[in-house]
This record gives structure tokens, C-alpha cells and sequence, in this order.
């Protein structure tokens, strides 16, 4: 095999990554969802409530960074044992292709999943507290400078989660 990259053997090895991807980071997805409702609910029964809440903001940024820095963390949790790393190195692509591969889903993969994750249950929180509470947070700016140093702070540490998977 030549150590050169093939589109081909990059997408079968893509194919293959995502299959073998941990699911710690997913279970956390998932538990994430009631923690944040209660923390939005906790917010809606409190007496003061402000026109302008911060928490929307605050509560994605810890759920995005938790569960982006651990799977970054983890993509590479197959060559923790012997047999598993064996049979990953044992992939006949390039090391190219296999970085790639694991960059590739923990560098936008990933993160896309968590973030359309988290607008989906804070979608269906609002859903519920209409009826529950008679609440509702104002919409987030997607392209507000606060998210964009959030969306780069995130991508500044994200090498090092994934390194100290590697080690």
C-alpha cells in the first residue's frame, strides 16, 4: 500500500471511524438534556426574572464544551487495547487518511450533532413551558461576538482534549 491519500479508502475509512466511534460522548448528549431543563426550569419558577437571561448562553457553553472536549478526548479510546489497536492500525489506508478521518468527526462532526442537540431541547423546553410556566427565553444570537469567542475558545482548547486522548 502506498503511503499516498485515496478519496476512496479516506471515505471507507470515514465510514469505519463512525462506526467505531465512542458512546460515552453521546450518552452525555443525552443526559445533558434534563440537566438543562432543569436548570431552564429552576430559572422560570425563580421570582426575579430577567427580560435578558444570560443562561440560554451559559448552559450551551458548558454543554457544548463538556461533550466536545470528551469525545475529542476519546476518538481515539481504540488504542487503549492491544486487540482494538491492533486490528485499527491494521486499516489499510494511510496515516493521512486515518487522521483525517478522526479529525474530521471531532472537529465538525461532532460538534454539529451537539449543537443541533441542544437547539432541539431548548426548542422542546420552550414548547413545555409555554404550558407549564408561561415563559420564554429570547431567541440566541447565533452571531453574536459572545458566540463567536465562545465558538473559538472551544476550538482553541479542542487540540488539547484531543492530544490527551492520543497520550
Amino acid at each position: 500500500m502506498k503511503n499516498t491519500f485515496n478519496f476512496q479508502r479516506f471515505v471507507q475509512v470515514l465510514r469505519l471511524s463512525w462506526q467505531t466511534q465512542p458512546v460515552l460522548p453521546y450518552i452525555v448528549l443525552l443526559a445533558g438534556i434534563p440537566i438543562m431543563y432543569l436548570i431552564f426550569s429552576m430559572e422560570a419558577r425563580s421570582v426575579f426574572i430577567s427580560l435578558r437571561s444570560d443562561n440560554p448562553f451559559l448552559v450551551f457553553n458548558a454543554y457544548f464544551w463538556i461533550c466536545g472536549w470528551l469525545y475529542a478526548g476519546l476518538i481515539y479510546s481504540e488504542l487503549e487495547k492491544i486487540g482494538t489497536a491492533t486490528r485499527y492500525l491494521m486499516i489499510p489506508a494511510s496515516n493521512l487518511e486515518r487522521w483525517l478521518a478522526k479529525s474530521l468527526l471531532a472537529i465538525l462532526v461532532f460538534p454539529l450533532i451537539a449543537w443541533l442537540t441542544f437547539n432541539l431541547a431548548f426548542k422542546g423546553f420552550e414548547m413545555l413551558s409555554l404550558r407549564s410556566f408561561a415563559f420564554r427565553y429570547p431567541t440566541i444570537d447565533w452571531l453574536s461576538k459572545d458566540m463567536f469567542i465562545s465558538f473559538f475558545l472551544f476550538y482553541l482548547a479542542l487540540p488539547a482534549a484531543y492530544a490527551s486522548g492520543l497520550t
